[in-house]
């Protein structure tokens, strides 16, 4: 669930399994604030590549599907990530130069493959019922209360990427 800073929710972003394809000519489709993973990933050596500072998320999961990672997701939303406005995600939008980088090093397939792996996904979302409008009930500690979590109940909020809210 993504929030704005009084906490109230802008999305509702059901994630489906990322694929190296969409990961690698897109963006990462899941989040790094819901992502969970075992100790054997670490003791493997799969870890954050600290080089990498706006894309560091998306290298990460592309080297864990790349390593064979068997993923999954959850129906149930297990996080809220707040959108400030200064998330280091929205100052670095499109492929920037850190995503050209990784292009060349890892060799990338070519750039006429982005439209079909759009629509790929996009079906993929869609059959999950990533796109549905959702009822909202959850419970976050907010900065004006840092002691104690509010409750929000929210209806019909949408699965778009969220234009800030006015507050």
């Amino acid at each position: 669930i993504l929030v704005d800073v009084k906490g109230r929710a802008l999305s509702y972003r059901r994630t489906i399994r990322p694929q190296r394809l969409h990961t690698r000519l897109v963006h990462l489709n899941t989040l790094s604030c819901a992502t969970f993973f075992r100790r054997s990933v670490v003791e493997r050596g799969l870890i954050f590549e600290p080089r990498w500072k706006a894309i560091g998320d998306a290298v990460w999961v592309d080297r864990l599907l790349s390593a064979g990672v068997r993923t999954a997701t959850l129906a149930e939303p297990l996080a809220v990530f707040t959108m400030t406005g200064e998330n280091l995600s929205e100052a670095h939008r499109g492929p920037g130069k850190e995503h050209d980088q990784w292009a060349a090093e890892a060799g990338f397939p070519p750039r006429w493959m982005i439209k079909p792996v759009i629509l790929h996904h996009r079906l993929r979302k869609w059959l999950a019922g990533a796109y549905w409008r959702r009822n909202l009930e959850y419970h976050i500690y907010t900065r004006s209360s840092p002691d104690r979590r509010v409750a929000f109940r929210e209806s019909s909020v949408g699965a778009g990427w969220p234009r800030q809210r006015n507050s």
